[in-house]
C-alpha cells in the first residue's frame, strides 16, 4: 500500500486530477501474492516502503498538497494530494498496531 501510495502522491503532482489505479489489495493476498514472504522480508519491505513514503512526502512543496486528485474511498471525489497523503497515514496508524500483535505473535518482537 504504501509503495502504490507513493506513486500515487506523485502522480497528483504530475497529472491535472488524474485517477489512480487501483491497489486491489485483497486480490494479491487471494491469489497468493504474498505466501511464502517470510516475517523477516516483510518487516524489511514494511520499512523500505515506509522510508520511500516519508520521502515522497517531505520533497512535496505547499503548491503540490494542494493539487487535485480523483479518489474512490470512502467515496468517489475529487480530493487534494494533502487528503489523499493524510488518508494513506490514517491507514498506516490503524494497521501498525496489526503488525505489531503479528510480529509478537511470531515471537520475532525487537523494539
Amino acid at each position: 500500500m504504501l509503495r502504490a501510495q507513493s506513486n500515487t502522491e506523485l502522480l497528483g503532482v504530475v497529472e491535472d486530477n488524474p485517477v489512480p489505479k487501483a491497489m486491489y489489495p485483497d486480490a494479491r493476498v487471494d491469489r497468493g501474492f504474498y505466501a511464502g514472504d517470510g516475517a523477516g522480508l516483510v518487516a524489511e519491505e514494511l520499512d523500505i516502503a515506509g522510508d520511500l513514503f516519508a520521502r515522497t512526502l517531505t520533497r512535496l512543496e505547499a503548491r503540490h498538497l494542494e493539487r487535485p486528485i480523483f479518489y474512490g474511498y470512502p467515496t468517489p471525489a475529487t480530493r487534494t494530494v494533502r487528503w489523499v497523503a493524510a488518508q494513506a497515514l490514517h491507514e498506516v496508524e490503524h494497521h501498525a498496531g496489526d503488525v505489531a500483535d503479528d510480529v509478537r505473535l511470531l515471537g520475532i518482537w525487537h523494539p
